[in-house]
Protein backbone atom coordinates (compact mmCIF):
# COMPACT_ATOMS: atom_id res chain seq x y z
CA UNK A 1 0.00 0.00 0.00
CA UNK A 2 1.34 3.48 -0.82
CA UNK A 3 0.58 4.85 2.67
CA UNK A 4 2.44 1.97 4.32
CA UNK A 5 5.42 2.43 2.00
CA UNK A 6 5.53 6.15 2.79
CA UNK A 7 5.66 5.40 6.51
CA UNK A 8 8.41 2.81 6.08
CA UNK A 9 10.40 5.46 4.23
CA UNK A 10 10.33 7.62 7.39
CA UNK A 11 12.19 4.96 9.37
CA UNK A 12 15.97 4.82 9.71
CA UNK A 13 17.78 2.01 7.91
CA UNK A 14 18.05 -0.38 10.86
CA UNK A 15 14.32 -0.11 11.57
CA UNK A 16 13.43 -0.64 7.91
CA UNK A 17 15.58 -3.76 8.02
CA UNK A 18 13.73 -4.97 11.11
CA UNK A 19 10.35 -4.34 9.52
CA UNK A 20 11.23 -6.72 6.69
CA UNK A 21 10.52 -9.46 9.22
CA UNK A 22 7.18 -8.20 10.52
CA UNK A 23 4.35 -10.72 10.61
CA UNK A 24 1.53 -9.70 8.32
CA UNK A 25 -1.03 -9.69 11.13
CA UNK A 26 0.98 -7.28 13.27
CA UNK A 27 2.65 -5.15 10.63
CA UNK A 28 0.44 -2.07 10.80
CA UNK A 29 0.56 -1.67 14.58
CA UNK A 30 4.33 -2.20 14.74
CA UNK A 31 4.92 0.14 11.80
CA UNK A 32 2.65 2.73 13.36
CA UNK A 33 4.57 2.58 16.63
CA UNK A 34 7.99 2.97 15.02
CA UNK A 35 6.78 5.75 12.71
CA UNK A 36 5.15 7.61 15.61
CA UNK A 37 8.33 7.33 17.65
CA UNK A 38 10.28 8.77 14.72
CA UNK A 39 7.71 11.56 14.32
CA UNK A 40 8.12 12.53 17.96
CA UNK A 41 11.90 12.49 17.65
CA UNK A 42 11.62 14.70 14.57
CA UNK A 43 9.44 17.17 16.45
CA UNK A 44 12.18 17.65 19.03
CA UNK A 45 14.89 17.94 16.38
CA UNK A 46 12.91 20.35 14.20
CA UNK A 47 11.51 22.72 16.83
CA UNK A 48 13.70 25.72 17.56
CA UNK A 49 11.68 26.67 20.63
CA UNK A 50 10.75 24.17 23.38
CA UNK A 51 7.21 25.55 23.48
CA UNK A 52 6.68 24.69 19.81
CA UNK A 53 7.70 21.09 20.46
CA UNK A 54 5.36 20.93 23.43
CA UNK A 55 2.45 22.29 21.38
CA UNK A 56 2.99 19.74 18.62
CA UNK A 57 3.31 16.87 21.07
CA UNK A 58 0.17 18.06 22.86
CA UNK A 59 -1.71 17.87 19.54
CA UNK A 60 -0.72 14.24 19.17
CA UNK A 61 -1.73 13.44 22.74
CA UNK A 62 -5.11 15.05 22.12
CA UNK A 63 -5.70 13.02 18.95
CA UNK A 64 -4.59 9.74 20.51
CA UNK A 65 -6.79 10.35 23.52
CA UNK A 66 -9.89 10.92 21.38
CA UNK A 67 -12.10 8.17 19.89
CA UNK A 68 -10.63 6.74 16.70
CA UNK A 69 -13.75 7.73 14.75
CA UNK A 70 -12.95 11.41 15.40
CA UNK A 71 -9.36 11.29 14.17
CA UNK A 72 -8.73 13.64 11.21
CA UNK A 73 -8.53 12.01 7.81
CA UNK A 74 -5.58 12.38 5.47
CA UNK A 75 -2.81 11.68 7.99
CA UNK A 76 -1.18 8.33 7.03
CA UNK A 77 0.38 7.94 10.45
CA UNK A 78 -2.92 8.29 12.28
CA UNK A 79 -4.43 5.80 9.84
CA UNK A 80 -1.68 3.31 10.68
CA UNK A 81 -2.38 3.78 14.39
CA UNK A 82 -6.10 2.98 14.17
CA UNK A 83 -5.33 -0.64 14.98
CA UNK A 84 -4.44 0.47 18.50
CA UNK A 85 -8.07 1.47 18.99
CA UNK A 86 -8.88 2.17 22.63
CA UNK A 87 -5.47 0.83 23.72
CA UNK A 88 -3.60 4.00 22.77
CA UNK A 89 -2.65 4.93 26.35
CA UNK A 90 0.94 3.69 25.86
CA UNK A 91 1.26 5.93 22.79
CA UNK A 92 0.15 8.93 24.85
CA UNK A 93 2.76 8.00 27.44
CA UNK A 94 5.30 7.84 24.61
CA UNK A 95 4.50 11.46 23.72
CA UNK A 96 4.97 12.43 27.37
CA UNK A 97 8.29 10.59 27.35
CA UNK A 98 9.57 12.56 24.38
CA UNK A 99 8.35 15.80 25.92
CA UNK A 100 10.54 15.02 28.91
CA UNK A 101 13.59 15.54 26.69
CA UNK A 102 12.58 19.12 25.90
CA UNK A 103 15.18 21.35 27.51
CA UNK A 104 18.82 22.27 27.40
CA UNK A 105 21.40 19.49 27.82
CA UNK A 106 22.79 17.87 29.76
CA UNK A 107 19.69 16.15 31.09
CA UNK A 108 19.86 13.63 33.91
CA UNK A 109 18.99 9.93 33.64
CA UNK A 110 15.34 10.26 34.72
CA UNK A 111 13.83 11.67 31.50
CA UNK A 112 15.77 9.19 29.36
CA UNK A 113 14.67 6.26 31.52
CA UNK A 114 11.09 7.54 31.42
CA UNK A 115 11.16 7.66 27.62
CA UNK A 116 12.84 4.26 27.31
CA UNK A 117 10.23 2.73 29.62
CA UNK A 118 7.45 4.33 27.58
CA UNK A 119 8.91 2.84 24.41
CA UNK A 120 9.22 -0.55 26.10
CA UNK A 121 5.61 -0.49 27.31
CA UNK A 122 4.42 0.27 23.77
CA UNK A 123 6.19 -2.83 22.49
CA UNK A 124 4.82 -4.89 25.39
CA UNK A 125 1.31 -3.79 24.44
CA UNK A 126 1.83 -5.34 20.99
CA UNK A 127 2.51 -8.80 22.45
CA UNK A 128 -0.59 -10.96 22.11
CA UNK A 129 0.42 -13.32 24.94
CA UNK A 130 0.62 -11.75 28.38
CA UNK A 131 3.17 -14.34 29.50
CA UNK A 132 5.83 -12.92 27.15
CA UNK A 133 5.21 -9.24 27.82
CA UNK A 134 7.91 -8.94 30.48
CA UNK A 135 10.50 -10.45 28.10
CA UNK A 136 9.32 -8.04 25.40
CA UNK A 137 9.53 -5.10 27.79
CA UNK A 138 13.04 -6.07 28.93
CA UNK A 139 14.44 -6.43 25.42
CA UNK A 140 12.67 -3.27 24.26
CA UNK A 141 14.03 -1.29 27.21
CA UNK A 142 17.62 -2.34 26.48
CA UNK A 143 17.22 -1.48 22.80
CA UNK A 144 15.49 1.84 23.54
CA UNK A 145 18.31 3.06 25.78
CA UNK A 146 20.98 1.96 23.32
CA UNK A 147 19.11 3.73 20.52
CA UNK A 148 18.92 6.94 22.55
CA UNK A 149 22.64 6.70 23.33
CA UNK A 150 23.33 6.53 19.59
CA UNK A 151 21.53 9.82 18.97
CA UNK A 152 22.56 12.24 21.72
CA UNK A 153 25.27 14.77 20.89
CA UNK A 154 26.01 16.02 24.41
CA UNK A 155 29.06 14.21 25.82
CA UNK A 156 27.72 14.08 29.38
CA UNK A 157 24.40 12.64 28.23
CA UNK A 158 26.20 10.13 26.05
CA UNK A 159 28.40 8.91 28.90
CA UNK A 160 25.40 8.65 31.23
CA UNK A 161 23.35 6.72 28.68
CA UNK A 162 26.17 4.33 27.88
CA UNK A 163 26.32 3.53 31.59
CA UNK A 164 22.59 2.82 31.65
CA UNK A 165 22.93 0.62 28.56
CA UNK A 166 25.69 -1.44 30.14
CA UNK A 167 23.52 -2.10 33.19
CA UNK A 168 20.68 -3.61 31.17
CA UNK A 169 20.01 -7.32 30.87
CA UNK A 170 20.95 -8.04 27.24
CA UNK A 171 20.19 -11.76 27.35
CA UNK A 172 18.11 -12.92 24.41
CA UNK A 173 14.72 -14.57 24.85
CA UNK A 174 12.88 -16.00 21.87
CA UNK A 175 9.81 -13.87 21.15
CA UNK A 176 6.55 -14.64 19.30
CA UNK A 177 6.39 -14.11 15.56
CA UNK A 178 4.55 -10.78 15.83
CA UNK A 179 7.45 -9.39 17.88
CA UNK A 180 10.14 -10.45 15.40
CA UNK A 181 11.08 -6.84 14.42
CA UNK A 182 11.89 -6.09 18.06
CA UNK A 183 13.99 -9.24 18.29
CA UNK A 184 15.89 -8.08 15.20
CA UNK A 185 16.44 -4.58 16.63
CA UNK A 186 17.63 -6.06 19.93
CA UNK A 187 19.96 -8.52 18.23
CA UNK A 188 21.51 -5.92 15.94
CA UNK A 189 22.03 -3.48 18.82
CA UNK A 190 23.62 -6.17 21.01
CA UNK A 191 26.06 -7.12 18.24
CA UNK A 192 27.00 -3.51 17.57
CA UNK A 193 27.57 -2.78 21.25
CA UNK A 194 29.84 -5.81 21.63
CA UNK A 195 31.97 -4.34 18.84
CA UNK A 196 31.99 -0.82 20.25
CA UNK A 197 29.68 0.59 17.58
CA UNK A 198 26.52 2.68 17.76
CA UNK A 199 23.46 0.52 18.33
CA UNK A 200 21.81 1.68 15.11
CA UNK A 201 24.81 1.03 12.82
CA UNK A 202 24.08 -1.11 9.77
CA UNK A 203 26.86 -3.28 8.35
CA UNK A 204 27.13 -6.62 6.54
CA UNK A 205 27.38 -8.27 9.94
CA UNK A 206 24.19 -6.69 11.24
CA UNK A 207 22.43 -7.67 8.01
CA UNK A 208 23.37 -11.29 8.71
CA UNK A 209 22.18 -11.05 12.30
CA UNK A 210 18.91 -9.52 11.13
CA UNK A 211 18.36 -12.26 8.56
CA UNK A 212 19.13 -15.02 11.07
CA UNK A 213 16.84 -13.67 13.77
CA UNK A 214 14.21 -12.65 11.27
CA UNK A 215 14.00 -16.13 9.78
CA UNK A 216 14.76 -18.35 12.76
CA UNK A 217 13.69 -16.14 15.64
CA UNK A 218 17.00 -16.45 17.48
Amino acid sequence: MPARASLIDTLPAHQRLAMLHAAANGCDRMLGLLALDQRFAGILRGSREPMLAQIRLAWWREQLGAPVCSWPEGEPLLAALKGWGSNAAPLIALAHGWEGLVGAPPLGPEPFMHLAEARAQCFAQLAKQEVVREAVRRQALAWALADLAAHVSDEAEGAMLRGLVQRQDWSFTSLPREMRPLAVLHGMAARNLRRGRAANAVSPGTWLIAMRIGLAGR
